[in-house]
């Protein structure tokens, strides 16, 4: 299971009951701004910081995610970029 963006460590104390260990091989995936709320996820937990991507390393992850054999005209790639853009260098955005 994946939660994102957990802003605050009361969300997470809320969301953290309907997740027991139930020591079964399951996990949970929680990602956060907030180191607060990355180091009280569990006291076993590795909190692993993502650096911010460069643009021509936004740009090439999107394309590798998205675009696999696709050809792009002008219009689309012009869009595409836009969007990458937006994403402000973050990964998972």
């Amino acid at each position: 299971v994946v939660i994102d963006d957990v802003w605050d460590r009361e969300a997470w104390a809320s969301l953290k009951r309907a997740f027991p260990d139930n020591k079964n091989g399951s996990r949970v995936i929680v990602t956060t701004r907030n180191k607060e709320v990355a180091q009280r996820v569990d006291e076993r937990t590795y909190a692993h910081k993502l650096r911010y991507l460069r643009s021509d390393e936004s740009w090439q992850l999107f394309c590798e995610k998205t675009l696999h054999s696709i050809k792009m005209d002008e219009g689309l790639e012009k869009l595409a970029r836009e969007m990458v853009q937006k994403c402000d260098g973050l990964p998972l955005a």
